[in-house]
């Protein structure tokens, strides 16, 4: 709980810094997830866990949600049964005062979680043979298009947290970080009155140990240039959730 108040408090800070930057006039709510019946707010983060809860949490809520065959469904049809459909919509739900979580991960290491699915992954097919310094130049040319805060032009997948879960417009009770995911995602559904399933299910997610050692791997192949240019792509995360722009 302290540690909650802890993250909060480092977002709010943030916020007032740069509430001109990150405070969103038209905030997009194609990431948003909500279950009524349990006043559930979910925002989803690409290579931030969210295919565990798409998979996973929302799959085993499904037969009591009343909907049937959902686990064979796509996953636009899945999602589409919690989307918020517009901002008359959303303000009703504030108003209801959700619970609400989104998860976090340190932003290099989300790159490299992309990279590794999409390149050498095979999942982007002209990319499978692409080294990870030809990657994170794509990603630095797609940050150089013409956009707003929403970062339209860089892809879904390493496109900066705040595009997805605006989090100045959005007070969030529940900040979870990929270190402490398991206990954070139990704490949550305890709060909604869940029990999570499979504590150690993780679906999905270059997470742990391994994707530290592999960011400081593929980092060291990196100029220092690049280097200073992903630090300013993402520097509002890095400051909203208090990581290291040096740790890689």
């Amino acid at each position: 709980i302290q540690e909650q108040r802890r993250r909060r408090q480092q977002v709010d800070n943030v916020c007032k810094l740069h509430s001109s930057k990150l405070f969103a006039q038209n905030m997009s709510l194609a990431h948003l997830s909500f279950i009524p019946q349990y006043n559930l707010l979910y925002c989803r983060i690409q290579k931030s866990g969210t295919t565990n809860w798409i998979k996973g949490t929302f799959e085993r809520l499904a037969p009591t949600l009343g909907l049937k065959e959902y686990s064979s469904q796509s996953r636009a049809t899945k999602l589409a049964y919690f989307e918020v459909e517009n901002m008359e919509k959303w303000n009703q739900i504030v108003e209801g005062d959700p619970v609400s979580f989104v998860n976090v991960r340190h932003p290099f290491e989300r790159l490299v979680s992309g990279y590794l699915d999409k390149a050498p992954g095979g999942e982007y097919g002209g990319w499978k043979d692409k080294t990870f310094p030809q990657f994170v130049n794509i990603v630095l040319m797609q940050a150089k298009r013409k956009q707003d805060m929403k970062y339209t032009g860089i892809d879904v997948h390493w496109r900066p947290y705040n595009a997805h879960c605006f989090f100045c417009n959005v007070k969030y009770t529940v900040i979870s970080k990929m270190e402490t995911y398991n206990e954070d995602k139990r704490r949550f559904l305890e709060m909604v009155g869940l029990e999570e399933e499979d504590e150690n299910e993780r679906m999905h997610v270059h997470g742990g140990d391994q994707i530290t050692e592999l960011t400081k791997e593929l980092f060291k192949s990196l100029s220092k240039e690049d280097k200073t240019e992903l630090a300013n792509l993402y520097r509002y995360e890095l400051d909203l959730f208090d990581y290291d722009p040096f740790l890689y």
